[in-house]
């Protein structure tokens, strides 16, 4: 009889961590949006909050990126891998990634207002890195692209 509620319980939890899916990164506070200013953040780099009428173009970009652009791509669902500006190698790397996974929902580029070396967000969540860390920057685009903001779906559109 033992066995089996052990069994029983085993499944419940099974199906809910299935049906719940991954808890990857950070939970934050989402900001309510709108087209307009003040273009006021409540993270570094932004996850969520009012942005510019037009978004990021999607894919890697070698330029810094428009923050307030780049909100409106996750609002639609999109997701965004930030780096710190200067290193090569780091570019390479983040512009290699985005051509395995591909650009679908995807924005990638420098950013200097952060507060580690790579970050990946979407709407509301946040993945913070010391350095570059393929299989995790993965795993959490596959969890939340196209999934996350207020008219998530948008960007399979739009990339």
């Amino acid at each position: 009889m033992g066995g089996v509620i052990a069994v029983a319980i085993a499944a419940i939890v099974a199906s809910q961590l299935i049906s719940f899916g991954p808890d990857l990164g950070e939970k934050v506070r989402t900001l309510a949006a709108s087209h307009n200013p003040p273009y006021t953040y409540n993270t570094r780099p932004p996850t969520s909050g009012n942005h510019l009428a037009s978004p990021a173009a999607y894919g890697f970009s070698p330029t810094p990126l428009e923050a307030n652009a780049v909100v409106h791509n996750m609002e639609h669902g999109a997701m965004v891998i930030w780096f710190q500006p200067g290193d090569e190698v780091l570019a390479g790397q983040v512009s290699d990634l985005v051509s395995a996974v591909g650009r679908q929902c995807l924005v990638a580029g420098p950013y200097a207002d952060m507060d580690n070396t790579v970050a990946v967000t979407g709407w509301g969540r946040i993945l913070r890195l010391d350095a570059f860390d393929s299989v995790q920057i993965r795993e959490f685009i596959a969890a939340y692209r196209g999934d996350l903001g207020p008219e998530a779906g948008i960007c399979q559109g739009e990339s």
